[in-house]
């Protein structure tokens, strides 16, 4: 008896010890829907990845390099129009923020626009109500 948990608890670990598989993965939502498709190499993300939501929409969208978000993101309100979209980079291991960044309110107006640098807010901040009037700038 003592033999055969030994030999469960080895099988269980070298299990963990296998190399990840590659390829293409997805999992779904209880009602059928996609939740998130994209590919994996070597055990982290890699390429175009897409999550949605449980109606079935884009919930947000855009590349991993090595298991980091990467390049441009798009991010969805439920109802499909555009919540955020802006850029990625990678500081030592992890992602940080880069590049020229935009938030939208519901109706598609712009909301904040900036960008960042290395994770940091860099330059002119903008900030815009509902009508897509500037309300507030500050400079980083």
């Amino acid at each position: 008896m003592k033999n055969a948990v030994l030999i469960f608890i080895l099988s269980l670990f070298s299990f963990a010890l296998l190399p990840a598989q590659d390829g293409a993965v997805a999992d779904y939502y209880e009602n059928g829907k996609k939740k998130f498709q994209g590919n994996m190499s070597n055990g982290k993300k890699v390429g175009e990845w897409t999550f949605y939501w449980d109606s079935g929409s884009v919930k947000r969208e855009g590349i991993y390099k090595d298991g980091n978000v990467y390049g441009v993101w798009k991010e969805y309100y439920r109802d499909g129009q555009v919540k955020s979209e802006g850029g990625y980079g990678v500081k030592g291991s992890e992602s940080v923020r880069h590049g020229d960044w935009v938030w939208y309110h519901k109706n598609g107006q712009p909301k904040i626009e900036g960008a960042y640098r290395q994770g940091q807010k860099t330059g002119l901040w903008k900030e815009y109500n509902t009508l897509g009037i500037q309300i507030s700038k500050k400079t980083y």
